[in-house]
């Protein structure tokens, strides 16, 4: 098995925790933490299809959660990954 799909995820949980307020995100202003698909897909250089795929994943276990906003849905880490990603960075 491949690692660089492990990596890609942990790499947008870093993303998303260091995101306060990435483009297209101050437009709304309502949504303080996190980033949408687009923005990870650049972050990442991934194909939009790849992203949506790898934030479904982190998803369904429950490590980051979306919010619709129209025709963007954003994602912000789950509350209780936090202290989890946490302990994870400082190990790596």
């Amino acid at each position: 098995k491949s690692v660089r799909p492990y990596l890609i995820k942990l790499d947008i949980l870093e993303w998303l925790k260091q995101a306060t307020h990435p483009p297209r995100q101050k437009d709304i202003g309502h949504f303080d933490e996190g980033g949408c698909v687009k923005y990870i897909q650049e972050k990442a250089q991934l194909s939009p299809f790849i992203a949506s795929h790898y934030l479904s994943v982190l998803q369904k276990t429950n490590q980051v959660s979306p919010t619709r906003f129209g025709k963007w849905t954003y994602f912000r880490l789950s509350e209780d990954i936090l202290p989890q990603l946490s302990d994870l960075f400082k190990e790596i």
